[in-house]
């Protein structure tokens, strides 16, 4: 584990990432607008060209998680070696890493619910017109027809198996809440493997995590990991070895987008 090493990041090049950020929140924006607005009326189907525009008019929401995956891999780089370091590299400290995760993944989720749980209690209550079940029957995609409160499913996503159990869907009130799961997992995964290279005897995390992901993620899960890893690769790179901060960003950012095409020309075929 000497092989890791941390360099801080300068304003800079925190404002590029913070840039691509804000790039990747933009198209997720777009494609649920386009999900709402657009997408019942007029839909591409699988049967029509394929096209990179109606590629990226599909999937524009998957490229937008897969950039917010890639920078989450590049950050998480610099928590697991200030974790590696403070245990003067002999170990890797599972409780400190999975706190500080989970403290930093538990606020939003659970402001996000309680949010989704009220706006809709005051929906029902308020009896709003086609706010519950909004299908008329013609339109050509809906995202979801109907909302309602699934307390399994919610219940599945404060466990972060919704969408990658079966039997636990994201919750109709709050859908994208997927990503939050996906995220985890990615950590439980790259924990598991730093652990077993600082301990052989900790081989048992890795072989359950892998086992669970096998048994019960989906084709997305293991693309979205892959680009999590390229933004991990780009860290250590640029931290190691004598690359400039734009070439490793370049490098996750194409390793990125192709995983990407590769996801949505599969998805379109």
């Amino acid at each position: 584990m000497y092989m890791l090493k941390r360099k801080k990041l300068g304003g800079d090049q925190s404002g590029l990432l913070d840039f691509i950020r804000g790039v990747a929140a933009l198209l997720v924006l777009v494609a649920h607008c386009q999900q709402i607005f657009i997408s019942p009326y007029w839909f591409p189907h699988k049967e029509l060209d394929v096209s990179l525009a109606l590629v990226l008019y599909r999937h524009l929401g998957s490229l937008g998680v897969m950039l917010f995956f890639a920078l989450s891999g590049f950050l998480i780089y610099q928590s697991i070696v200030n974790n590696l370091k403070s245990n003067l590299w002999s170990k890797f400290d599972l409780r400190s890493f999975f706190v500080s995760r989970l403290v930093r993944l538990y606020p939003p989720l659970l402001v996000a619910t309680g949010v989704s749980i009220v706006a809709y209690g005051i929906i029902w209550l308020a009896d709003v017109a086609s706010a519950v079940n909004f299908s008329t029957g013609k339109e050509i995609y809906l995202a979801r027809n109907e909302l309602h409160v699934n307390w399994k499913d919610i219940f599945g996503s404060l466990l972060f198996v919704n969408t990658l159990v079966e039997g636990f869907r994201s919750p109709s009130i709050n859908g994208p809440l997927w990503s939050l799961a996906q995220e985890f997992w990615f950590y439980v995964l790259a924990a598991a493997f730093v652990s077993f290279f600082t301990s052989y005897k900790r081989i048992w995390l890795l072989v359950l995590s892998l086992t669970f992901l096998v048994l019960n993620v989906n084709e997305f899960f293991w693309y979205g990991f892959s680009v999590w890893g390229a933004g991990f690769i780009a860290a250590w790179l640029w931290s190691s070895f004598s690359f400039r901060f734009s070439q490793v960003v370049c490098l996750m950012l194409s390793i990125s987008l192709f995983l990407f095409w590769l996801y949505a020309l599969n998805e379109s075929l």
